[in-house]
């Protein structure tokens, strides 16, 4: 039976009845419609008839509800279970609810929900919970200093309006709550049991990607702006007790802040076997740093930017072919 109406499908493929088109404008927007997801075939037909051609579009609609598992090996997360549910129309006609989990030594945890609206289907809400638990080691002259367990779980709401399936614009607000406890520690500088940290913050993100493969693509480019604004952060620290009791507990309130990022790659074909692959990259933290010795050390292991490994396992880690896992790090990032 039929889920995605006639609406939709044409508000997708943008085009109204009486347009004169052209087969790139066909083209373009029958990947308007794959970018859905919402159809495994969609075939078209164009009749000729003396009172003007007729244009047939014949879509095979996805499944409402989908299950995907997969099993995945490397050598920075050992082996992990890989688990997709995607249900359509759920709640509201025109909306996805997608849940991803990763079963691992550092399990992941994503649940999003997203409603299209507007005349052309082109603006949606969505709002989701994310949740990762990690270790984060900092290293220091290419030995480990100290590992800390991260619990992350972030709620977001917000906006986002894609005009065509290679570029989208997002403003979202999000609240963020994270607990750090240290596995391994050897400087007294980080000696804490256990560092719970929340804030809000307001994101405004614009990207382009016109790519022409996900894994290896041979031309084209993705660019991507963010602006973050972080409220006010508060710290709850419960620090190491200097003798025998229980441990004392500190509260602090560390300065909002604004951070900035951009990344843009390039992908320029040589030959018909070969193509270059240019990348940059910045994020940078704008922000007064309060004097608050060991406790301000510490949040700013939540403000710091890691570089090494080959996935994104992290809002604020950066893979880097060539460096171990999160390798290196820095408050501001270019490269």
């Amino acid at each position: 039976h039929r889920v995605v109406n006639e609406k939709f499908i044409l508000n997708r493929l943008g085009i109204e009845n009486g347009d004169r088109i052209t087969l790139d404008d066909l083209e373009e927007g029958i990947n308007n419609l794959y970018g859905t997801l919402y159809f495994t075939k969609i075939l078209y037909e164009i009749r000729r008839g003396e009172a003007g051609n007729k244009l047939i579009i014949d879509v095979a609609e996805a499944p409402e509800g989908q299950i995907r598992a997969a099993v995945q090996y490397d050598t920075e997360t050992d082996i992990s279970l890989l688990v997709n549910l995607t249900y359509r129309n759920l709640l509201f006609e025109n909306s996805r609810i997608t849940l991803e989990g990763e079963i691992s030594s550092n399990p992941l945890f994503d649940l999003n929900y997203l409603k299209y609206f507007g005349d052309h289907q082109n603006q949606s809400f969505i709002t989701g919970y994310h949740h990762r638990n990690i270790g984060i080691p900092l290293l220091e002259n290419g030995k480990k200093s100290a590992l800390y367990e991260t619990n992350l779980n972030r709620f977001y709401a917000g906006l986002q309006s894609s005009s065509r399936t290679n570029r989208i614009l997002r403003l979202l607000y999000a609240h963020e709550r994270a607990a750090l406890k240290p596995d391994i520690v050897s400087q007294e500088d980080y000696a804490f049991q256990q560092l719970d940290y929340k804030a809000g913050q307001i994101i405004f993100n614009i990207e382009y990607n016109d790519l022409n493969s996900l894994y290896y693509p041979t031309k084209g480019g993705h660019f991507r702006a963010d602006l973050k604004y972080m409220s006010v952060i508060n710290l709850d620290m419960e620090l190491e007790p200097e003798g025998p009791g229980p441990a004392n507990r500190l509260t602090r309130r560390a300065p909002a802040s604004f951070s900035p990022s951009f990344l843009s790659q390039w992908v320029l074909p040589l030959n018909e076997r070969s193509s270059m692959n240019l990348k940059a990259f910045f994020d940078f933290n704008i922000h007064v740093r309060e004097s608050i010795d060991s406790l301000e050390l510490s949040s700013g292991i939540l403000d710091m930017n890691y570089i090494g490994g080959y996935r994104k396992l992290m809002p604020n880690f950066y893979p880097f072919w060539g460096a171990a896992l999160q390798e290196y790090h820095s408050e501001h990032l270019f490269a």
